[in-house]
């Protein structure tokens, strides 16, 4: 994957707006980004965005498209 898409998909999905709201409607409701294989393996283990992952205490699902699968849970 080029990566200006996979840029684009971290801006684009980090959800701000919406943990915000989940928060003040469901405080207690965990919320997860869900994130291909591919794009975490490329792109969300650069140490930057670790430490912004860390900073907003993401939780990340890493699935497999190819095999409708989840491959790691990371809170």
């Amino acid at each position: 994957m080029e990566t200006k898409p996979l840029q684009n998909f971290f801006t684009n999905h980090l959800g701000l707006l919406y943990r915000s709201a989940l928060r003040k409607k469901q405080p207690d409701r965990l919320l997860y980004l869900a994130v291909p294989s591919e794009v975490y393996r490329e792109f969300f283990l650069i140490q930057f965005i670790q430490e912004v992952i860390a900073e907003h205490r993401l939780k990340l699902l890493v699935f497999e498209p190819s095999q409708q699968e989840i491959v790691l849970w990371k809170e």
